[in-house]
């Protein structure tokens, strides 16, 4: 995978906060799961 590849799968992941203050993550794919093991990111699922 080209970082450009990357970087584009990553992009789609989306945060939306709501009103009352509350923060919820577009689901995750399994190749963006990959991705973000591979990059050892951590996150909150």
């Amino acid at each position: 995978m080209s970082l450009q590849d990357i970087l584009l799968e990553l992009s789609k992941i989306g945060k939306v906060v709501l009103r009352d203050g509350a923060t919820l993550t577009t689901e995750i794919s399994k190749k963006q799961r990959d991705i973000i093991k591979a990059l050892r990111i951590r996150y909150k699922t």
